[in-house]
């Protein structure tokens, strides 16, 4: 039996699939036209039984929401740390190490001093 997906109740889309097969980490999806895909399960739900096999829904990590923003050195864009549209975007750090695009003058406030959470 293959792991496919399946959406719930509440409409989200979840990994759905034998227990042995679905848990935490990535798993191989069979799309309905028959094609595999690598999806990454944060959390198994609770198991239960469906045609006398064990069942489990595997909810699947959020995807990374597309950014409007150019990207790179010397572009325009907003800057990750004010919000204000700049020029001249740089790639920086905050205290974390959580890496964003900065305009100038974030960039040259030292990283404790920002955040980009």
């Amino acid at each position: 039996m293959n792991v496919t997906y399946r959406k719930t109740k509440t409409g989200e889309w979840v990994a759905y699939g034998p227990a042995s097969l679905v848990c935490p980490g990535f798993v191989t999806v069979t799309k309905r036209s028959g094609e595999a895909k690598q999806e990454l399960v944060e959390r198994v739900g609770r198991p239960f039984t469906a045609e006398g096999v064990e069942m489990v829904y595997g909810y699947l990590a959020a995807k990374a929401p597309a950014t409007a923003r150019p990207a790179g050195k010397g572009r325009g864009g907003i800057c990750d740390e004010c919000g204000e549209p700049r020029r001249n975007l740089q790639e920086c750090a905050d205290s974390s190490g959580i890496g964003g695009l900065c305009c100038p003058r974030c960039a040259s406030q030292p990283a404790y001093c920002r955040s980009f959470a």
